[in-house]
């Protein structure tokens, strides 16, 4: 991430201390040449762009409309049809537009949810790291059997429906075929909010794991 920094001092710390101390004037951090960074495993990995997507006529028109408005993008499907990968470049459009986005994958969503019942931060903070954020992505939040828990049901419909209000778009890709699989798997009044000024785009086509 800092390589993709074309201005400005690097600083490296090993230990959020150390961050501290340097915040305070106590300490200074080292600062780290861009070449080391520029040499840096995955440094020349190039994330996705709009203008990758390729062969998919609809999805490519519904990315693009997206990208012009504040919609809701819902990818419905079943796995290994690239879902994830139509919606990558569109994050990319919107971190380059000076958004602030979050991307969630959605079986750590839940586990953090659960991990809170046991932890100090409030119910409220945890969910702002949600509904805090432009544009929040959310990867496939559909259990891999049956449907949500009533707990992460209630979690998940707090952070859908705050954004909601707050007319903040939300985008996600679901392992569902239809919308109608979806309301059944993580509730329709989930779904229902979703789905308003929302653009549906169904990815029917084969699995490119096989």
């Amino acid at each position: 991430e800092a390589a993709l920094a074309s201005q400005g001092d690097v600083l490296a710390s090993g230990h959020l201390l150390a961050v501290c101390e340097h915040l305070s004037g106590r300490a200074r951090l080292v600062s780290v040449p861009r070449s080391s960074l520029e040499q840096a495993p995955g440094s020349n990995r190039q994330v996705p762009d709009l203008s990758d997507v390729r062969g998919q006529r609809v999805p490519r028109r519904a990315l693009e409309v997206a990208a012009a408005g504040s919609h809701n993008l819902l990818f419905f499907g079943p796995p290994g049809t690239g879902k994830d990968h139509l919606m990558v470049p569109l994050l990319r459009r919107a971190v380059e537009s000076g958004l602030l986005t979050k991307w969630a994958d959605g079986a750590e969503m839940f586990g953090e949810f659960r991990d809170n019942m046991r932890g100090s931060d409030s119910e409220a903070k945890l969910l702002a790291r949600y509904t805090e954020a432009m544009v929040l992505a959310i990867s496939d939040p559909v259990p891999p059997f049956g449907g949500l828990t009533p707990y992460q049901a209630s979690m998940f419909f707090r952070i859908v429906d705050r954004r909601y209000r707050d007319m903040l778009p939300t985008w996600i890709t679901i392992n569902c075929k239809d919308r109608a699989e979806a309301e059944d798997r993580i509730g329709a009044n989930i779904v229902d909010r979703l789905g308003h000024n929302a653009l549906a785009i169904p990815c029917n086509w084969q699995s490119w794991r096989r």
